[in-house]
């Protein structure tokens, strides 16, 4: 037997029981159903000056369940400057991020927003260098 679900919501989430009968013969089956979703891409945007340092935002829509976020270096580190970021839940139910930093001067010119979806396993990121003083 085989289960093939379209259009599946996060309100469709939970444990399903199928019933097979044939002849003189029964089955049950019990299906544990985890919806999860990939957002869109992440984007980063410079906010411009910030004091001495230069802003930088990071988006992406569409994650469930609640994504992790991280902002990293050019060694792969997490970077150690303060970060904000919110996560919104949709009328849908899945979730739309926002994560801001504030790159210092004489830090790590490179910087990269990473959203992940520990549930799936899957990850969005994006990653700039800043050139220049």
């Amino acid at each position: 037997m085989s289960l093939h679900l379209k259009n599946v919501m996060l309100s469709d989430e939970g444990k399903y029981t199928c019933n097979i009968f044939l002849e003189n013969w029964y089955d049950e089956v019990v299906v544990d159903l985890n919806v999860a979703a990939k957002g869109d891409d992440t984007s980063i945007f410079l906010d411009g000056h910030v004091g001495q340092g230069i802003g930088l935002t990071c988006k992406s829509q569409g994650w469930f369940p609640e994504p992790e976020v991280v902002w990293l270096d050019s060694k792969g580190q997490t970077r150690k400057e303060k970060v904000i970021t919110q996560r919104t839940k949709t009328s849908s139910g899945i979730f739309d991020v926002v994560t801001s930093m504030n790159l210092e001067p004489g830090s790590d010119k490179e910087v990269s927003c990473r959203i992940v979806n520990n549930l799936l396993n899957t990850v969005c990121e994006s990653r700039v260098l800043i050139s220049g003083e």
